[in-house]
Formats: structure tokens, sequence, C-alpha cells
């Protein structure tokens, strides 16, 4: 791109004042706005000074057009003289503005959704703010300035369509709200805002976006809204399905959540993992999906949520990160640490010794930190050891030790898996010694010495007593064999159980101490009654003494008791809404509405969707929010 004028005046590999002045820079934007055509010397004093041209502005322009001469010496841009009027001889794909033009028309023209998206995103990169802004306030360059902004309010609302075919809408909504408020009068954006409300399950609030549109039009124009939004809101009223036709893909080039996904990288039995990039942060990550017959499992949907917050807080050089996670009933999603090294299933085998010691070891370092955490991994598998420049990380932690404890998940039926969580026993650290036993095994192959043989044997024992203590023991021990020296080892990493100013997590229940006595009065409570509050100062710690108190106590008494937390926020029934999708077994269109119309329905609605016979404990933090 040679001369770009969305935005601050620019020519591609030119220093701003090699253009000279504002006004010389405004010859220059004149002329560019209109490419290869001659526009009259006089025209142009008319644009540039008006009326108060004084009588030597022909020659000021002259020399205008000699010192833009200059600073184009040497380039395929040139000025050139016809006549009595001036030529910008370019190519139109050195526009930025003919450019942005050609990929909206031909957005508009192309399907599918995910090819016009991936146009008008090309389009949308063009665009560094308001045109001309550092140039004098003219009004030609004024006039094409508000031209412009219009064809890119026109691209939002074609990329906001295009989106809502196939993406989650939920997200989409927060800023259709904002750009409603901004054009209040642009009845193609309040359409839009309907839509994506509908389609999140909050009717009610897409029926009074029509109201208020219709309301605004009336004060300002005295004219209701057009046809088609007319339309839209009859379909509303009568619940059209087509409306919904919009499902949660996990096709490349969908959106869920935020995450647009690039390429399947990985599958198993019980989910798929995808290359995907944060949109909000342009990161890319590794999708990890669980497939909706598993995540709708009574006992996953229980455990889920509180095992993926471990795991979150997991902080080891040898852990994956999870940077987020989510559950709903189309299945359960964790966005973690895009590794591009591939994993160790994809070595041939067996390895050298010395690159197996490393890898124990460093699955042995990070097993601990997850051990100290309350967290055990349960499948040890090679697809779930990542490499990256020679350095083994492990993934999936706490997600394995779901899915093991849950019917038909084939996680307890992997050969990795410990022979008591085969068994549906419970898993213990011991159950991962077994595991990276496995492992080790699977690396070092047939060529393994009887000293070495020894140690694997010994961390493969079928019963956990007979077993290493701990995944660093066995390290320590494979090392020793090896080397022919004596093992040492650390049992526990060092943690800082302390919080500080903030709020105890349920994850943290193991180092919460001293409301032993309330956290049982609370439990008492919440069993026998269907409301509780806990009231008291602000930072007197009511959010640690529900969250790492009675939460972990209520798991631990009701097994089969739902839990789910949220902040009331703004829009408090949109926050329950989201809180119930995270435990439903199955979605409820319209559910925003129906709380909103029918409040004494509230129980019936909500143990529709739950899995049935559950109990559902709903807390909710920040209560005050709701006054």
């Amino acid at each position: 791109m040679a001369i770009r004028l969305l935005g601050p005046l620019e020519v591609d590999g030119l220093e701003r004042r090699r253009l000279g002045g504002p006004q010389q820079r405004a010859v220059l934007a004149l002329l560019a706005i209109r490419p290869n055509e001659a526009v009259r010397a006089e025209r142009l004093i008319q644009e540039i000074w008006g009326d108060d041209a004084a009588p030597n502005a022909k020659k000021t322009l002259q020399v205008y057009i000699s010192g833009l001469r200059r600073a184009l010496a040497g380039r395929n841009e040139k000025i050139t003289t016809v006549g009595g009027a001036y030529r910008l001889d370019i190519d139109a794909v050195d526009v930025d503005v003919l450019q942005f033009e050609s990929l909206i028309g031909r957005a508009e023209s192309t399907e599918p959704e995910t090819e016009r998206l991936a146009l008008l995103g090309a389009a949308g990169d063009l665009w560094r703010g308001p045109p001309f802004t550092d140039l004098p306030d003219l009004e030609t360059l004024a006039s094409e300035s508000r031209r412009l902004e219009e064809l890119r309010l026109h691209t939002v609302e074609l990329e906001i369509a295009a989106e809502l075919v196939t993406s989650d809408p939920a997200p989409i909504v927060g800023r259709l709200h904002v750009l409603v408020a901004e054009h209040p009068l642009r009845e193609r954006l309040s359409a839009l805002l309907m839509e994506a409300l509908y389609r999140s399950g909050r009717q009610a609030e897409a029926l009074r976006t029509y109201s208020r549109l219709r309301a605004v039009l009336a004060a300002e124009l005295g004219i209701e809204p057009g046809v088609s939004v007319q339309e839209l809101e009859l379909r509303i009223l009568q619940q059209d399905p087509s409306l919904l036709n919009a499902p949660t893909t996990h096709a490349p080039g969908s959106v869920i959540r935020g995450y647009e996904l690039i390429e399947e990288i990985g599958s198993g039995a019980f989910g798929l993992v995808f290359k995907a990039r944060q949109i909000a942060i342009d990161r890319e990550v590794a999708l990890k999906v669980i497939r909706p017959e598993f995540a709708s499992q009574p006992e996953f949907i229980r455990r889920f949520e509180a095992e993926a917050q471990v795991a979150a807080m997991l902080e080891h050089r040898n852990i994956v990160p999870l940077y987020d996670f989510w559950r709903d009933p189309s299945g359960a999603y964790m966005a973690m640490r895009l590794l591009r090294g591939g994993t160790l299933e994809e070595l041939a085998r067996p390895r050298p010794v010395g690159e197996v010691l490393d890898v124990v070891d460093q699955v042995a370092a990070a097993l601990a930190t997850a051990h100290a955490n309350g967290v055990i991994h349960c499948d040890l598998k090679p697809a779930n050891v990542l490499l990256e420049d020679g350095v083994a990380y492990l993934s999936d932690f706490g997600i394995a030790a779901v899915v093991a404890d849950t019917d038909s998940i084939p996680a307890r039926h992997s050969e990795y898996a410990a022979p008591e969580v085969r068994r549906d026993s419970a898993p213990s650290e011991r159950s991962d010694v077994w595991g990276l036993g496995a492992l080790a095994a699977d690396l070092l192959g047939d060529g393994i010495d009887d000293a070495v043989g020894t140690v694997i044997d010994r961390a493969m024992a079928s019963e956990p007593a007979t077993r290493y203590q701990s995944p660093l023991e066995f390290a320590a021990q494979l090392r020793a064999a090896v080397d022919n020296v004596a093992p040492e080892w650390n049992d526990r990493p060092l943690t800082n159980p302390y919080r500080g100013l903030g709020a105890f997590q349920e994850s943290e229940a193991d180092v919460f101490f001293g409301r032993a006595a309330m956290v049982e009065s609370l439990v008492d409570q919440v069993t026998a009654s269907r409301f509780t509050a806990v009231v008291g100062p602000s930072g007197s710690g009511k959010s640690s003494v529900v969250r790492a108190g009675l939460l972990p106590a209520l798991r631990s008494a009701q097994p089969d008791w739902l839990i789910v937390d949220l902040i009331p926020g703004r829009y408090p029934f949109d926050e329950l809404v989201g809180a119930l999708d995270r435990v439903a077994s199955r979605p409820l269109p319209g559910l925003a509405a129906r709380l909103l119309e029918s409040p004494g329905e509230i129980v019936p609605t909500v143990k529709s969707m739950l899995p049935a016979g559950s109990e559902l404990v709903l807390v909710v933090d920040q209560f005050e929010e709701l006054f």
C-alpha cells in the first residue's frame, strides 16, 4: 500500500515531514481521493482556501505540487500536469481507500460466511482511525471522511451479521449495545441486537430493544421502524424456530465464545483439540472440546468447574497453562497454551535413555505441583505430554480425574490408567506413579536392564501401597538405577498458602483455616433451608468462607448436588442464565424471557434444564448489586 488515507495521511517509505506542511499534504489527499483523475488547479484552490484565496494562491499551489513531486521522486507514484490540471498517477491497489472498497464489495457477494468474515477482517485491518485527522478541516475531505465512516459502519454490520451465523451470539451482545447507543437511529444495528439477544435466550430484552428503537424514531423523526425490523419483532414474538439457526459448530472457521477455530490438531475418544485464535487479544491457543455426550454426564457437570478451577491455578514450568474454561449444553471447553513441538506419542520408540530420564524428571516435577494442590492426573499417556524446544509439558490436569469417575468415559479404560482407576476405585498420588512408570516403560522399549526394570516394576505394582510414594521418588530412583548412584529427591515443592487481601477460592480449601464452626453451621443451614445469607462488613471474609469453606464441605456432604455461582452485575437475569447453562443437561431457548415473565415458575423451569433428580445450589456473590 503506497498511500494511506484511512487515518492520518501516510505514504509508505516516506517520513511525514518530507510531505510538507498541512496544506501541502492536503493537496496530496485531494488528488489521492481521485486517483488517475485530472483535477483542475482552480478546483484545488477553491477546496483549499475557498473564497479566502489570496491573489498568489495559484503560485502557492505550484510550490506545493513541486514539493510533493520531490518527495515522490523515484517512486511509481507521480504527479503529472494535464493542461491546467494535476493528476496523481497510481495503481488502484496502492490506495488503501480503493482496497477497502474493493474488499467490502467482494465480501457482499461472497459465501460462505467464514470467507466473508475473512474479507471483512482484511478490510477492517486497513482502518487506522478517522480519515484525514492530521489535515486542515476542508469541506471536501470532511465529506469524504463521512462517506468512509458510513462505509466502515456498514462493514461492521456485515461482519456482525456473519458472526451471528457462525458464532455464539452471547459475546456479540455487549458490542452491539455500545454500537446502538452510539447510533440510536440506525435500524440495522438495533435489528442485529434484537437477533443476538433472542439467540442468547433473552427474548424479553430483544423486544424491549425494538420498543426503544420505535420510541427514538418517533421522537426524533416521527416515523415507524422499517418493514424488515417490524417483521423481525413479529418473528421474535412468535418464537420463529428459524431465528435459532446458528448452533455451535466445531468446524474450522467457526467462532466459539470469542475463539476462532483454525484447524483440528488432535482428537481422542472423548474430545477434539483445535488450534484457535483468541480474537480479543489476537493470541493463538489450543482449544480442547469435550464432546457433549460426555460433558452432559451428571457427574461431569457436578465436578468439572471445581476441578478446572484448580487446574487453572497450577503454575509450573512443565505444566501447560490453562487460560480459560467453560461448559454449556454443547460441550465443555478448555483454552490452553499452544505448544508446537508435537507430543510424545508422535516420537519413534525406543527413545535415548538420557532423553527419557529428562522427560520423567520434568513430568514428575509437574505432578508434584499438582499433588500439592490436590490434583491427580490419572491419564499420563504420551498424547498428554507436549513438547517444545526439548522441554516436556504435561496437559489435561484435573480433567482426566473428572472423566475417570464418570460412567462410560474412556479415560478409565486407558492403558496408562492405574489398575485401581480401571476398577473404579478412587485415584491417589500413587495412581500417577503407576502412570509415570508406564510412560517410562513405553519410551524405553525393550532395552531395559535389570536395575531399571526393577524400578519400573515397583512403580507399576498392582497394589498402590507397594509403589513409590511419589512421582519424584520414582524419578530419582530411575535416574539412580541408570547412573548407579544413591537416589536423592524432595517430595514437596514449597508453596505459599497466604492470599493477602484476595479471597480464598474453592481450590484453596486445604489452606483455609479458622472458620470450622462457621462452616459447619452454614452447612446445616443450607441443608435445612432454601435460602441462606452470609452478611458482614466489606473485607470480613464472606466470599472466602463461602468459596473455600462452605462449598467444599457441601460437595463432601452432598456429592449429588450441583453448585454454581454468579455475580449479578448490570444484567442479573443474563448472569443467571449464563450460570444455569454451566450445569444444564439440555438448552432451554428463551430462558431469560421465561424467568422475567413468569418468576413464579422459576423452580420448575430450572429443574427442567438439570439432570434428573438434581438439587441445585446457586451462590450469588456481591448480592447487594441486585439493589
